[in-house]
């Protein structure tokens, strides 16, 4: 072989080996940019998934004595929020569970007919056949048992592992026992879930559509200083999207609850203040032509 040709070999040999290097410099930056992009989206959606954790700038006002009511109206985690929260002194009212066996009512009829300050809606129901789902039992009466008979789609056993309890002393949210609370000696259950907040602890969740999606939602809960937290976030788009379970569950912290339970919500969703908004149901987004559900139950106040 002639010099020249050696010469061209080894310059082409040369260029190939470059050529190498070139292309496994380029694969490296790009693996080492790829690494760094999902590094930089990690925190992106941590930090998306926290925001909630941000309290909303809430619009206070005191309808009266003993009750605070805060409402928010705008942009919260990039979606349009309706949000409206209670915070009721329990040293100066008396809460109490509104019910008529199987009939179904709105939250309005319930709050009237009991002469209540505030009333929001109450545990899960059956649409058709009427009455809760979930355990309930009032004054030592035991209205409903857990529906662990039905389908999915009208029951699912963390709509009914928690429950508010009256108990000597007040009302406090309690996880349900291993036995369920038939065995029980409280004269009052309110059975509901998934329960949200334990001591001052937040709760694992299930982790399917009904907690994952956002909803309309409703929960209750309390403060170490005995206040009584409702919440009611409206899910009626576009004016409101509603919360995902572990977005209620944050807001629930961020008001200082140190125990939580979500009630029934979608469009059972209801808040209602006799000192509110013409009609009372202070959780419709204005401008939004939405009839009352008929719900099962209600929770209510009244003074002392």
């Amino acid at each position: 072989m002639s010099p020249d040709i050696l010469s061209q070999v080894s310059l082409l040999s040369s260029f190939n080996h470059l050529r190498c290097m070139i292309h496994e410099g380029y694969c490296l930056t790009m693996k080492w940019l790829l690494k760094k992009l999902m590094v930089l989206l990690a925190v992106i959606l941590f930090l998306s998934s926290t925001m909630v954790g941000q309290s909303p700038a809430w619009q206070q006002s005191q309808p009266y004595e003993g009750i605070e009511w805060l409402h928010f109206q705008g942009k919260l985690n990039q979606v349009n929020q309706w949000i409206n929260v209670l915070l009721i002194d329990t040293n100066l009212y008396r809460l109490r569970v509104a019910h008529d066996g199987k009939r179904l009512k709105p939250l309005s009829c319930w709050a009237d007919s009991a002469g209540a300050i505030a009333a929001i809606n109450g545990n899960f129901f059956h649409t058709l056949e009427g009455g809760s789902v979930c355990f309930t039992r009032i004054d030592g009466k035991t209205t409903d048992t857990s529906r662990t008979d039905l389908p999915a789609r009208w029951f699912l056993p963390e709509l009914d592992d928690g429950a508010l309890v009256a108990r000597i002393g007040g009302w406090t949210i309690l996880p349900t026992p291993e036995k369920g609370w038939g065995p029980t000696a409280f004269r009052t259950v309110f059975a509901a879930g998934p329960l949200l907040i334990s001591n001052g602890k937040l709760v694992s969740l299930p982790d399917y559509s009904f907690s994952n999606k956002r909803y309309g939602r409703s929960a209750v809960g309390f403060r170490p200083d005995g206040v009584m937290v409702w919440v009611a976030v409206s899910g009626k788009e576009p004016a409101s999207s509603g919360f995902s379970l572990s977005e209620l569950q944050q807001v629930m912290l961020n008001l200082g609850c140190s125990d939580a339970l979500n009630l029934d919500g979608g469009s059972s969703t209801s808040l209602w203040l006799r000192n509110g908004v013409p009609n009372r149901v202070v959780s419709v987004p204005h401008k939004v032509v939405a009839a009352e559900r008929a719900v099962a139950n209600a929770l209510f106040v009244t003074p002392k």
